[in-house]
């Protein structure tokens, strides 16, 4: 069976096989029109010239060297998981979710790697939710999975430098985000688990900071990372 980058080199072979026939008729169509116009500057070797300048060489290879990444990330989660249909559906989700935001796509692996080595699957809720958050800080969501799992085991200190506030107490923790005290702050004590931190991050996203994500996308510096 044809991996993914062999089945991609086919198609750009039939691509490029197209591209030079349709060259080839212009090439035709200009040869015919220097026979009558000898001073004329604009012939094929111009135009592969312009071909080369707009870089098609480089793109193709960018192409490629995304799919290899691609790859790459994929074994990487199966590496995690044990298992081809959990890769698959994984990996689709992190390409869905990544289409929607700036984050990139290596970012968010490592983001839903970091979680699923402690038996977690994040689902597209708690994404945009911790992805709000992330979002509305400038951080990357990989950072984010970091900060979590900290707070849940040893330190809060990175979720502190984020507006988040708590204590620590045996197996409990107490997470806050706003003044304490203050309305509109959101509170909860819980059993300090990497997943109870998660909902209470996802939830300081979802109420706090709901459109984050889609506001720094709508930005330019979004549109072009998400490109």
């Amino acid at each position: 069976m044809a991996s993914p980058i062999d089945q991609l080199i086919v198609e750009i072979r039939a691509e490029t096989a197209d591209l030079r026939k349709g060259l080839d008729r212009v090439n035709k169509h200009l040869e015919k029109t220097n026979k009558t116009a000898k001073s004329s500057l604009v012939n094929f070797r111009a135009l592969a010239g312009v071909l080369a300048g707009l870089g098609i060489g480089r793109f193709v290879q960018g192409v490629i060297q995304t799919s290899r990444t691609f790859e790459d990330l994929k074994a990487t989660i199966q590496a995690n998981t044990g298992s081809l249909a959990e890769t698959e559906q994984a990996f689709q989700s992190i390409l869905d979710f990544t289409k929607t935001t700036t984050f990139q796509i290596e970012q968010v692996t490592r983001a839903f790697i970091e979680f699923r080595r402690l038996g977690i699957t994040m689902t597209r809720d708690q994404m945009e939710g911790i992805g709000n958050v992330a979002a509305a800080n400038n951080r990357s969501i990989d950072e984010m999975a970091q900060a979590i799992f900290r707070a849940s085991t040893t330190s809060m200190e990175s979720l502190m430098a984020l507006g988040f506030t708590g204590e620590m107490a045996g197996d409990m923790i107490t997470l806050r985000f706003g003044e304490k005290g203050a309305a509109g702050t959101i509170e909860r004590t819980m059993k300090k688990t990497t997943s109870n931190v998660i909902d209470f991050v996802k939830e300081v996203g979802e109420t706090k900071f709901p459109t984050a994500l889609e506001d720094r996308l709508n930005t330019l510096s979004g549109s072009f990372s998400n490109l």
